[in-house]
């Protein structure tokens, strides 16, 4: 899997918190990851197999997997895939938090301990894929304030996810 993007660390004044975003772009093969960070995989297109931990899923488009720090990731994959890889520490969403009563604590506990995995519904994929775009567009430049708007828009990404889970088990149950 061949990652677009150099790894760098977004900082503040409040010390360093990391944050990571790339574009996928990846041929057939497997990967094994081991991550210490949140970790939001969104295959876009392709197909193969996801194992994380000891839970298997098969690849289909738009899927979105959370993997949680601590947590085994081993990808095969039957043919090209394409989509974003998103990670970050718990402290990085949580640096530019003022006043929002725990916003970003709810979001990950919600999304990390609900699904490890949701299939992005028709139409909003365009949405969150302008979403990831501009935490691309902000994580290859170095503009002033350039961590809180990567930081805002994740909490805004993640609020979408959490919208849709909740969708999903509305309509499930």
């Amino acid at each position: 899997m061949e990652i677009i993007r150099s790894i760098k660390n977004v900082r503040s004044t409040n010390g360093a918190a990391r944050f990571e975003i790339h574009r996928l772009q990846s041929e057939a093969g497997q990967i094994t990851l081991f991550q210490n960070k949140y970790v939001i995989l969104w295959i876009q297109d392709g197909k193969g197999e996801i194992k994380i931990d000891l839970d298997r899923f098969f690849i289909e488009n738009n899927s979105l997997y959370f993997i949680k720090p601590g947590q085994a990731l081993h990808i095969t994959l039957d043919e090209p895939v394409s989509g974003y890889l998103v990670d970050f520490e718990r402290e990085f969403l949580m640096l530019f938090e003022k006043g929002s009563n725990g916003l970003s604590h709810t979001l990950l506990s919600n999304l990390y301990q609900a699904l490890p995995l949701i299939r992005i519904d028709p139409g909003m994929d365009m949405f969150l894929d302008s979403i990831a775009e501009k935490m691309l567009y902000e994580y290859a430049n170095y503009h002033e304030s350039r961590a809180e708007a990567i930081s805002s828009f994740l909490r805004i990404f993640l609020i979408y996810l959490g919208r849709q889970c909740q969708l999903k088990k509305d309509e499930a149950g």
